[in-house]
């Protein structure tokens, strides 16, 4: 199947699923608590954390704390479900994407670090085993601001999903933050896809080897004189 015949695959799921709603408020809390449950526990432990995907439902449905748990993995896992709140609330209010948004969404993913939260990186970085050639940070904000009007100005020439992807590749190869990169441009994917009422992403941890040899590959088509 090629990327056109895929594409008219998942605009006719997303006619069927429309075709159920709206559903009930029952229905819609339970589908609303369980995927940011498991989105929250996929997107923390690819980035380390060791919570379980039980453990991530004690924390953030019961308020418990986990023995033997760091509270930085407490306030991991704290921060993303208010970052998927906020998510919901730009969704709802059908807010484009903006460079406050990022930022605004990178405060609450990295609550568990003041000093950092909401504020570009003042210093070089590298994505771990890779040797993908990142921005320094004089740069970052100007590779933002480029990225931003470069996806708006494809909205009329790319599929929603291949715009929120594509996104979501440039976002990671800028790498705008100390930590919480992978976090927030996880979250600002299921942003756009929910704003274009496509289903949200998981992204599971089991499928992050595949992201990052999607990077590794990013990495050699640069060096072969491509760019996206």
């Amino acid at each position: 199947m090629d990327v056109k015949q895929l594409l008219a695959e998942i605009d006719n799921r997303k006619a069927k699923l429309s075709a159920f709603r709206p559903l009930t408020e029952g229905e819609t809390e339970r589908l609303r608590d369980e995927f940011i449950i498991g989105f929250t526990y996929n997107s923390n432990a690819i980035e380390g954390n060791t919570m379980t995907l039980y453990e991530t439902a004690m924390v953030l449905r019961e308020g418990i704390t986990i023995d033997g748990k760091s509270l930085k993995e407490h306030m991991e896992l704290i921060g993303h479900k208010d970052a998927c709140m906020f998510v919901e609330d730009l969704v709802q209010e059908a807010m484009p994407l903006t460079e406050k948004n990022i930022l605004d969404l990178h405060s609450l993913v990295l609550m568990d670090r003041r000093e950092d939260r909401g504020v570009y990186r003042r210093v070089p970085v590298t994505i771990t085993g890779m040797q993908v050639e990142l921005p320094q940070p004089w740069a970052v904000p100007v590779a933002i601001e480029q990225l931003l009007v470069d996806y708006h100005s494809e909205k009329q020439n790319l599929h929603s999903l291949e715009r929120a992807a594509l996104f979501h590749l440039r976002f990671e190869t800028i790498h705008p933050f100390i930590d919480g990169n992978g976090r927030t441009g996880r979250l600002i994917m299921n942003l756009e896809l929910m704003i274009e009422r496509l289903s949200a992403h998981r992204c599971k941890i089991s499928r992050s080897c595949a992201v990052y040899r999607l990077l590794r590959g990013v990495e050699f088509s640069k060096r072969c004189g491509y760019d996206y």
